[in-house]
């Protein structure tokens, strides 16, 4: 089959898991045969972007977003830009449908593109499968698209039941998980071994680890209060997070935190990390954390 996938940022351009994920979702759909082009943005301040994707599929990034994700999400504000921006980028979708007939379409996250592409990819004529990620809707359910080829697919049972406590006008929402490309990852993968078990003491702490954008809801100051805490208690526990600042100044603020506690040299910041170095980056740590508040 030809699929389109339709997002926001694709890789090499990251900026938190859910990019990655819809390319595995790429990875697994051209591995059983079927033809895969991809359409999004090109969003220079997540780095260089390619024509050519991570497993090899076409990457068009002719997409224009309303907005930047320079030191957080920024939007546009000038009207007329955001118009003129909209009519670009149905003009590349319309483009798109019109040099292919397409057997479906995978839509991801269109932050900063804007869920009115939605009724432009509808005029494809084509199944429309919107695979949404996060807790809060990408509309309003008056705006929720009325089409007997447009379906709503949650990544998690949560994100389900956020969707239909949100109102949303169907509660026929399918759940497929992300997954995870275990074969990126282990000991085959990295030739590293687990870190020797831990006994709490300061020559064999246990080390946990988190990666994830730093903003509040993904709850990396529990993990911070959490772990200041247990070593004030006696107990040797040393944590590296990952992740790229995505809410200003709240990285800035954990660092003054664990300064304050005298923790340096225990809880260490490490950036934004490739899928590569962070396969190593799990295997350096006994525990992965995810203190997310929400949902």
């Amino acid at each position: 089959m030809n699929l389109l996938i339709v997002t926001n940022i694709y890789p090499q351009q990251e900026l938190g898991g859910y990019g990655r994920s819809i390319a595995d979702f790429a990875w697994g759909l051209q591995n059983r045969g079927h033809n895969i082009q991809v359409l999004t943005s090109d969003a220079p301040e997540l780095g260089i972007g390619s024509k050519v994707g991570p497993s090899h599929e076409p990457v068009d990034r002719s997409l224009k977003l309303k907005g930047s994700y320079s030191g957080g999400v920024k939007h546009m504000k000038d009207t007329r830009e955001r118009r003129e921006t909209d009519q670009h980028n149905a003009k590349i979708i319309r483009h798109w449908l019109e040099k292919i007939c397409w057997d479906g379409i995978l839509i991801g996250n269109l932050d900063l593109l804007g869920t009115e592409l939605i009724h432009v990819l509808l005029e494809g004529g084509c199944k429309i499968q919107h695979h949404i990620g996060f807790v809060h809707p990408p509309f309003a359910p008056s705006e929720c698209p009325v089409s007997s080829n447009y379906q709503m697919v949650a990544a998690s049972t949560a994100v389900k039941t956020a969707l239909i406590n949100a109102g949303m006008p169907t509660t026929e929402i399918p759940v497929i998980y992300p997954g995870a490309r275990m074969e990126k990852f282990g000991v085959k993968k990295t030739g590293m071994l687990a870190p020797l078990a831990a006994n709490g003491n300061p020559n064999r702490p246990l080390k946990v680890c988190f990666a994830g954008l730093l903003m509040m809801s993904k709850g990396v100051h529990t993990l911070v209060e959490a772990l200041i805490r247990i070593n004030q208690s006696g107990t040797c526990v040393q944590a590296s997070i990952a992740g790229d600042n995505f809410q200003q100044g709240y990285r800035e603020e954990l660092e003054r935190l664990v300064k304050q506690e005298n923790l340096e040299g225990v809880i260490r910041f490490v950036g934004q990390l490739k899928r590569e170095s962070l396969a190593r980056f799990y295997s350096l740590h006994h525990v992965g954390v995810f203190p997310s508040i929400h949902p």
